[in-house]
């Protein structure tokens, strides 16, 4: 008999437990998951498109509850962000959100596009290419907010709940204690378009811009030169996303929906992390599997550090800037080209044309030249 009531006794003890443990995690809700489940804006009363919370799971459970709100979508990684849905639908008048999401993989995006495909009356996809894509199929990573969720795998969500609810407690307590100890943090308002709030940095920019460059764009600006110039490097997937992208063209089209592939404009020191022959030629195959927009390459808007945030980011305006370019409603010498496999060697001829000529001057001279905030090529 004593022996059973310690058993009862310990599981009692035991069950306690995981409740407080359920219950810290729940209330505290660290990465923001149980909030999210509804997708509702209005629920959200803290900053939600940073690095710290699980922005992803917002984003499908906005869609699955909210789809009806949208004709078209943009997703892609973090390049994705800078796109303002409204700015957008100034192309066709169809009704965006974005759907960008933090380092951004072929995998998940075939992913969104079959929850798109099977959930929503999507009319539209547009796939916001960071170039980035062809170094990994997967983002490998233990961080608990940068796996895939249940909802864009179309899986049940308990195994993921249950996950959320026995985190460790720790993490959950201090914030608990930290906000009964300063209160609850004031946040800006979020943007309810799904796009990167980084609003933040551009007052710091204006603050001293000379700095802001230094820090952000310029900072390992030699190295990055030296690694675009003087190596041919090769990723490890060009195969696999090539595939991957001829099987979202195949469901589309059979969906009968249109679809588009963008390359975000990237400051040029940014692509010395994929640029190459090999990056070249995975640019003509893709051509022969759709057509696509790119706004990468050596003119004087990608030499400009003043149009963009960091290495891999462009601003806001750039960003309007190629929707006004694919629009047709403004243009700039060497930026923004539609490749077809038309014209796609046209075009790699002119890339490469352009690379060697700036290769040249950073071989004689150490460096190249670039544009100011001054130039035209500045965007404001």
């Amino acid at each position: 008999m004593r022996y059973k009531r310690w058993c009862f006794g310990m599981l009692g003890f035991i069950l306690a437990v995981l409740l407080f443990i359920m219950g810290v995690n729940y209330y505290a809700d660290i990465y923001g998951y149980f909030t999210f489940q509804s997708g509702d804006y209005a629920d959200v009363d803290f900053k939600i498109g940073s690095v710290n919370v699980y922005y992803r799971v917002f984003k499908a459970n906005h869609i699955l509850n909210f789809g009806d709100q949208y004709d078209a979508y943009i997703l892609g990684g973090s390049k994705a962000g800078s796109f303002h849905p409204e700015k957008m639908q100034e192309m066709d008048g169809y009704r965006y959100y974005n759907l960008f999401e933090y380092h951004g993989t072929m995998t998940e995006y075939k992913l969104i596009v079959d929850f798109l495909l099977k959930h929503t009356d999507v009319k539209k996809i547009i796939i916001s290419l960071s170039a980035n894509e062809v170094s990994r199929l997967t983002f490998d990573s233990d961080a608990d907010i940068m796996q895939i969720p249940a909802v864009w795998k179309d899986e049940p969500q308990l195994m993921e709940y249950l996950h959320f609810l026995t985190l460790d407690v720790t993490k959950g307590l201090k914030e608990i204690w930290d906000e009964m100890k300063n209160g609850k943090k004031v946040y800006t308002k979020n943007f309810t378009g799904g796009e990167r709030d980084v609003q933040y940095l551009y007052p710091q920019r204006e603050a001293d811009w000379d700095g802001f460059l230094a820090k952000n764009l310029l900072k390992n600006f030699d190295a990055r030169m030296a690694r675009l110039f003087k190596k041919n490097q090769k990723a490890d997937y060009y195969d696999e996303c090539l595939d991957i992208a001829g099987q979202i063209k195949a469901e589309c089209d059979a969906a009968g929906v249109e679809l588009e592939f963008w390359f975000t404009p990237t400051f040029i020191s940014g692509m010395a992390r994929f640029e190459s022959t090999y990056f070249w030629d995975y640019l003509r195959e893709l051509a022969q599997i759709t057509n696509f927009w790119d706004f990468n390459g050596y003119g004087d808007i990608n030499l400009n550090p003043s149009n963009f945030i960091d290495t891999d980011h462009c601003t806001y305006a750039l960003a309007d800037f190629v929707i006004d370019t694919i629009s047709g409603k403004a243009s700039y010498p060497g930026f923004g080209y539609y490749v077809t496999k038309d014209n796609v060697d046209e075009y790699l001829q002119k890339r490469k044309e352009d690379y060697e000529r700036l290769k040249q001057e950073y071989m004689e001279t150490g460096t190249i030249a670039l544009q100011s905030k001054d130039d035209a090529s500045f965007i404001p």
